[in-house]
């Protein structure tokens, strides 16, 4: 009997976890807290073109349950070089939220050197990435022009060989007065055949150089859209750690993954995906200044996919 009312507290302590545990999530609420920070993540970056734009084409999220939270963002990339975009990642609009969204700890942390250094590094990154794109759509008319320029110098020379076989084969079956005039002919067209083979000779050295050039205006292009991915990166980090309480309804075992569109390496045809994949616990701990933003990115698991 004593053993028996030994066990009544744990089988009624095992019954109350269960409840808990069975607990529904309250997904109208959640989906209100998903808008939020969505609206959190697209109002981070902006366009400056005369007006302010979000930097970010969209921002989809969904919850998968017994998972976690998916964020999919789609920045005004990869072409925002070919637009001549301008982003500046400065302090986001925050739209109502609950109150333990507006803590003085972020207001300090919008404030902070660090985030004052991304910004200066994003705008640098992207206004170099646009002077490099502007110069790499000059080269490349250059580069089209110059190989129209060859492709017909190749056609002069085409004639001219076609008019020096034929005044070649007038020559031999001329008269002697005849004859000389053939020659005459001949070697004025050689002349011309020689100057067109130079001109053609210099025009393919220069369309050589032209697209070494091009090849290492690309590579740097390239190093500087790395730049601006791995800032928007660290922005849409912050975010999550700056405004992580408002997932606190989110199941403590279940993650937050961030996929961004075309933010990782160079396929054939466009851009991997860059993700990040977070323990909800850990977004919690930065929300809480335990851990640093740097210190969130390495916990995280990431990849391209």
């Amino acid at each position: 009997m004593n053993n028996l009312i030994s066990l009544i507290p744990c089988s009624l302590l095992l019954v109350v976890s269960t409840v808990i545990a069975k607990e529904p999530i309250d997904y109208t609420d959640m989906k209100k807290k998903l808008t939020i920070m969505t609206n959190i993540m697209k109002s981070s970056t902006f366009v400056q073109d005369g007006r302010q734009v979000s930097g970010i084409h969209s921002v989809d999220t969904t919850y998968l349950k017994g998972q976690g939270v998916v964020f999919i963002v789609k920045p005004n990339a990869p072409d925002m070089y070919d637009r001549g975009y301008h982003y500046s990642f400065s302090r986001p609009i925050v739209p109502p939220a609950p109150p333990i969204f507006s803590s003085s700890r972020h207001s300090k942390t919008f404030d902070s050197e660090a985030e004052r250094e991304v910004e200066i590094e994003m705008q640098r990154a992207l206004s170099e990435a646009e002077s490099t794109m502007s110069n790499l759509h000059y080269k490349r008319e250059q580069y089209r022009e110059l190989h129209e320029e060859e492709r017909d110098l190749h056609y002069d020379i085409r004639d001219i060989d076609r008019d020096i076989k034929d005044v070649s084969f007038q020559s031999k079956r001329a008269d002697k007065e005849s004859k000389k005039e053939f020659l005459k002919q001949l070697d004025n067209l050689n002349a011309q055949k020689a100057e067109l083979v130079r001109k053609k000779k210099e025009l393919t050295l220069q369309i050589s150089k032209l697209k070494q050039a091009q090849k290492k205006e690309q590579i740097a292009l390239e190093k500087k859209r790395n730049t601006f991915y791995n800032k928007l990166s660290f922005s849409l980090t912050e975010a999550l750690c700056l405004y992580g309480n408002g997932l606190r309804k989110l199941p403590k075992d279940e993650h937050v993954s961030l996929i961004i569109r075309s933010g990782g390496n160079k396929l054939q045809q466009g851009y991997k995906d860059k993700v990040f994949v977070f323990n909800k616990r850990d977004i919690i701990e930065c929300s809480n200044e335990r851990i640093s933003i740097d210190k969130l990115i390495n916990k995280g698991n990431s990849y391209q996919f």
